[in-house]
């Protein structure tokens, strides 16, 4: 699995995660605050449910992109 994120001079953050073929599990999308939205970027990603300050999605193989704004 390779992960990428960054910060941009707004306060957004964007999470890049690829997986290799065959496999599938779920990404923790950091939120700012408990009122800040996430959102999936690429399709295939699906919103399974918020814990604390996360948004979890369940995810398969491939790229998948995720931003979350304050």
């Amino acid at each position: 699995m390779v992960v990428k994120w960054a910060r941009d001079n707004a306060g957004q953050f964007r999470l890049q995660v690829t997986a290799a073929a065959g496999t599938s599990g779920q990404v923790w999308v950091p939120l700012a605050s408990a009122s800040a939205t996430s959102t999936a970027v690429t399709s295939g990603a699906t919103l399974v449910r918020r814990d604390g300050l996360y948004d979890v999605y369940a995810v398969g193989a491939g790229t998948s992109e995720f931003t979350s704004a304050p």
